[in-house]
């Protein structure tokens, strides 16, 4: 059985250029009010203030590395990696740090476990 360790750190180079584009823009006519989740939106929930919204400085990118334990060469070799993974910063659905199981990722973070999960399953279909 192949061992995993997936590790979640911040993006040291993090791209938020994309909050630049005119729909995030609350002064633009395309603009597309931003919501911290789906039941939110659909409950009639206020969206998110558009100018706080597109400051960089209330985001955090992670990247995600995973690694496969190689018994020949007694050492962890990457399998896959994905930076850029946005979170708004004050939310609580983010970590960072080193797990070996899928399960040991915090319940809270259903997207960062998605994500190691695809990268898992990717590996072992090759």
């Amino acid at each position: 059985m192949t061992r995993y360790k997936i590790v979640f750190d911040h993006d040291q180079e993090p791209d938020f250029s994309w909050l630049e584009q005119d729909h995030y823009n609350p002064n633009h006519p395309s603009y597309d009010p931003a919501y911290r989740s789906k039941a939110e939106m659909d409950a009639g929930c206020p969206p998110i203030d558009g100018n706080w919204y597109r400051d960089p400085e209330n985001h955090v990118a992670l990247a995600m590395v995973v690694y496969a334990f190689d018994d020949t060469a007694d050492d962890w070799d990457v399998i896959d990696s994905l930076g850029g993974i946005d979170f708004l910063a004050d939310s609580d659905d983010w970590t960072t740090g080193t797990f070996y199981r899928v399960e040991d990722i915090p319940a809270r973070c259903a997207y960062l476990r998605e994500l190691a999960t695809d990268a898992i399953l990717s590996a072992e279909k090759k």
